[in-house]
């Protein structure tokens, strides 16, 4: 079955990649063994440029080159977006042990997304 691979860049890094010693994963052969039965004919890769930071300034020459690996590959297709982030706030609560009622404890914000560049 001829199979298209969508891949979200941040989700891979941060969830699987980061803290370990495989930064460079080769997405075909990667993709090609986690789908065994199925023909793997394009590997979508979705990203957004990443910004020097102080504790590490070299972040995005590293990803330059990792991007212009993938590139080369002949079944993988980079899409870069633009890094969102926005701030969502929720309500968190905890029960009164005394109580059994809720009271709440503060608020946590975060969110961030990958917007597509427009040509």
């Amino acid at each position: 079955m001829n199979t298209h691979v969508y891949i979200d860049g941040f989700n891979l890094y941060y969830g699987l990649l980061k803290g370990t010693p495989y930064k460079w994963l080769d997405l075909e052969r990667w993709c090609d063994q986690l789908l065994p039965r199925n023909s793997v004919t394009k590997i979508h890769y979705f990203t957004a440029q990443v910004d020097a930071r102080r504790q590490d300034p070299d972040q995005p020459t590293r990803q330059f080159a990792y991007l212009q690996a993938l590139r080369s590959l002949p079944r993988v297709e980079v899409h870069l977006g633009t890094f969102m982030s926005s701030v969502v706030s929720q309500v968190m609560v905890e029960t009164d042990p005394a109580t059994g009622r809720y009271r709440r404890m503060g608020e946590s914000r975060s969110s961030s997304s990958i917007r597509p560049v427009t040509p």
